[in-house]
């Protein structure tokens, strides 16, 4: 018996964002119509084709287009000249292959022509080739968190404009982590949420910050660093970084609210271009908050620990824990999952070491320290930078003298 086959056919997949480069797949929304054990069929569609769909009717030789109304869609890149349609369940031929209650998919020539003459389904998308994988590999991608995948939503597949489907899915989220919360949130927020969140998200989000970096350099160019920081807003806040590493040569590199796959996207101009001896990295919390898993945030981390590998061999990355915000309690699974990842990877690598900063930032019976915080509850003042400065010193010693 293949038992997964329910559980990945009818799911909507969205392209990870947080893989590094631009694929093929990138703010892709795919909906898969068939798995098994021979391998998986899915059909991309959210991608419109600059293609007139009465023309592409007239190049098949039908001459009833008069009445064919919708756009073409690009389905993947196997096969590119076949005709796929997913459809509602109004209407069938013989061929076509019932996904779900609501979604059906066709490949029958009479459907086409259905199409054509006016006749076709309610809803459909028609696509220009489809997206494929061999056995077990889509299952190994998932695993792999390539993909996030959702419950099929025929609204968002038929009804939604294109440009808005993968803010529709991120509101989709947004209610999902509210309701978690027993948090109550008006339509209008959610979608502003989601608006934000999505251009958030996007990897040069604070290419002005990091621009401001290169100007101060062209000025004056830091050399031989020794320790470089960098990261989120709690690293760019921290003021007092050269006092309390003293006598270290540090430099600061933290910038905005970054997620890790802003610091992967920079990572030339605010890591390798300083050749440091060693890196102080806090980050992640961002990602958390932007509704991204540990383990896509973990994924991110792989490619920021492997680019490092890479590019400056030998380096040291000493990771900084996420810290126990009062105004991110709502998020306490998901941090302290991302906290026990690092920990899991840094145990198995010689140039990684988890610095774990939870405990320390707790009170003696276990509760957050708003007194650590300034009033917004998520940025650490002057007595949590005390506590940071303490930790981080001690596992630097292992590497300098202090």
């Amino acid at each position: 018996m293949w038992t997964e086959e329910d559980k990945i056919k009818g799911k909507i997949l969205f392209f990870s964002p947080n893989e590094e480069g631009t694929s093929y797949f990138t703010d892709s929304l795919i909906y898969i119509c068939d798995h098994n054990e021979q391998g998986s069929l899915g059909l991309i569609f959210n991608r419109p084709l600059e293609l007139d769909l009465k023309e592409l009717l007239r190049g098949l030789k039908i001459s009833e287009v008069d009445n064919a109304k919708g756009n073409v869609f690009l389905g993947g890149p196997v096969n590119p000249g076949a005709i796929f349609i997913l459809h509602s369940s109004d209407k069938c031929w013989k061929g076509t292959l019932k996904v779900s209650e609501n979604v059906y998919m066709s490949t029958d020539f009479e459907a086409i022509e259905d199409i054509a003459r006016g006749n076709g389904p309610k809803n459909f998308r028609l696509t220009l080739g489809y997206t494929g994988w061999g056995p077990g590999q889509l299952n190994t991608e998932i695993a792999d968190n390539a993909w996030i995948a959702f419950e099929e939503n025929s609204n968002l597949i038929f009804k939604i404009n294109p440009s808005d489907q993968i803010n529709q899915i991120l509101e989709e989220r947004i209610k999902t982590q509210a309701e978690l919360n027993n948090t109550e949130i008006s339509s209008a927020e959610i979608k502003k949420t989601a608006l934000y969140l999505n251009a958030w998200s996007k990897k040069d989000f604070y290419k002005d910050e990091i621009n401001e970096f290169l100007e101060e350099d062209k000025l004056d160019f830091p050399k031989e660093i020794e320790v470089l920081f960098t990261g989120s807003s709690s690293i760019r806040f921290w003021n007092s970084l050269e006092d309390d590493m003293q006598p270290l040569k540090v430099l600061n590199r933290g910038f905005g609210g970054a997620h890790i796959s802003h610091v992967n996207h920079h990572f030339e101009d605010v890591i390798q271009r300083y050749s440091p001896k060693a890196i102080v990295f806090f980050c992640g919390t961002n990602d958390l908050t932007a509704l991204k898993t540990p383990e896509e945030t973990i994924q991110d981390f792989e490619i920021l620990k492997d680019k490092i590998h890479q590019a400056l061999p030998g380096v040291h990355l000493f990771v900084i824990g996420i810290k126990p915000s009062p105004a991110r309690v709502y998020l306490e699974k998901e941090e302290i999952a991302y906290n026990e990842m690092i920990a899991e990877i840094a145990s198995r690598d010689d140039l990684v070491t988890f610095i774990d900063i939870w405990d320390a930032m707790l009170s003696a019976e276990g509760e957050r320290i708003p007194d650590l915080f300034i009033e917004d509850g998520l940025h650490i003042n002057a007595k949590g930078y005390e506590i940071w400065t303490k930790l981080v010193r001690e596992h630097l010693k292992t590497m300098f003298t202090l």
